[in-house]
């Protein structure tokens, strides 16, 4: 059976602030605003210090609820993490949960979450060129995990999910070229894996992408040119199924 969508927070977005210290440990902090859709300006709520880490990414859904993926780093170890957040309108900000680790050997890790539920996550694995990616279930509170899978090869990888569907799109760059490239997937949560699509397709040249899609299967992409510049695309896939 179909879920209801859930309420909706009105004109929401939640930014990350990666800040670093003297020692070179880093220290996370959150920020949460609202969009003013007629002036296009963002009214944030105060910064809220958030432990330590770096690399974060960050989801957000129209309930409000958000899950965040860092890395944190001990001695010469790192470890991709997870948190649950829930956005408290009142005060602008967040109520955030304890994080939880996920797994070793990932980096550059990004996460996307959809109002249904789904949610995917997806990394470099540390010390070669493998990409990994792994689906989870948004519980009350906690994300059951499934198992991380190989699914390419290349660096700076994003994803994003299409709202109230289990179809998604990635992004990352070609490690052999300058290049861009994305696939589409389906998410099999009963099994927790994604089908991919058998064709990758390329985009442009760029560095360091990130995805984005409308409920209409409008997608954004936003991404670093050669010459240091953002560059910003967007496009239309007809649905998978």
């Amino acid at each position: 059976m179909r879920k209801e969508p859930p309420p909706v927070f009105p004109q929401t977005i939640c930014g990350w602030l990666s800040q670093f210290t003297t020692n070179g440990e880093g220290k996370l902090s959150s920020r949460y605003g609202i969009v003013n859709p007629e002036t296009k300006d963002i009214t944030w709520g105060k910064s809220q210090n958030c432990g330590s880490g770096i690399q974060p990414s960050v989801a957000l859904r129209t309930d409000g609820k958000i899950v965040e993926v860092h890395e944190e780093k001990h001695l010469f170890k790192k470890s991709l993490y997870y948190r649950l957040g829930q956005v408290d309108m009142g005060r602008c900000g967040v109520h955030w949960e304890h994080p939880v680790k996920m797994t070793s050997k990932a980096a550059n890790a990004k996460i996307a979450m959809s109002d249904e539920g789904y949610v995917v996550e997806v990394h470099e694995h540390e010390g070669d060129s493998a990409l990994c990616y792994t689906v989870g279930e948004l519980k009350d509170t906690h994300i059951e995990w499934g198992k991380t899978h190989y699914y390419d090869v290349g660096s700076s990888p994003n994803v994003c999910i299409k709202n109230w569907s289990n179809q998604l799109v990635e992004v990352h760059q070609n490690t052999a070229s300058d290049f861009l490239q994305y696939r589409m997937g389906i998410i099999n949560l009963k099994q927790m894996i994604i089908e991919w699509c058998p064709e990758k397709f390329k985009l442009q040249k760029g560095r360091h992408p990130s995805v984005s899609a409308g409920d209409n299967w409008t997608l954004m992409s936003v991404q670093v040119e050669a010459s240091s510049s953002m560059a910003c695309s967007t496009g239309s896939i007809a649905k998978l199924l």
